[in-house]
């Protein structure tokens, strides 16, 4: 009797463990790749980044190299976020992420807006980040980040 108990409750744990849906099939149609330097009050961490977007536009960061710190992944108008930098994971909209995710998406916010960007070196502010991009003739080569609400800082390379 208890160990049927006992295996209840284990699957019943497995079952709840899971808070971040697995993500879909997601092959790379364009690829960038390089050093990500973030600090933050309680934590530095410098190392590999890789941004991806797919054919349907659908957008994945890749933080860490063998065992990714951070899986940050957006279709279908939602995001995927499962890593050890998260816990348990994360699946929702922009605006519900938690405060340990706030400044990575300020992160792919400001990469993807370096699109946008003139050429050379340029400062953007927003509410939410100022940006400064290095795109010597029109080629991003990377940006420097600070986010207004955390006080993350972010450096990256490409």
């Amino acid at each position: 009797m208890w160990a049927a108990m006992l295996l209840a409750a284990l699957a019943g744990l497995g079952l709840c463990s899971c808070a971040t849906p697995p993500a879909k099939n997601f092959v790379a149609a364009a690829t960038r790749s390089g050093v990500v330097e973030w600090r933050r009050a309680d934590r530095q961490i410098s190392t590999c980044v890789v941004f991806e977007t797919d054919a349907r536009k659908d957008f994945r960061v890749v933080v860490g190299a063998d065992k990714p710190l951070l899986v940050l992944t957006r279709g279908d108008g939602a995001w995927t976020a499962p890593g050890p930098l998260v816990g348990r994971g994360w699946h929702g909209v922009t605006n519900t992420a938690p405060a340990v995710l706030a400044g990575w998406m300020c992160v792919v916010e400001a990469f993807e807006g370096a699109a946008f960007a003139p050429p050379g070196g340029s400062d953007v502010r927003t509410g939410r980040f100022t940006v400064r991009y290095a795109k010597p003739g029109d080629v991003l080569q990377g940006f420097e980040l600070v986010v207004v609400a955390t006080g993350d800082r972010f450096r990256v390379s490409l």
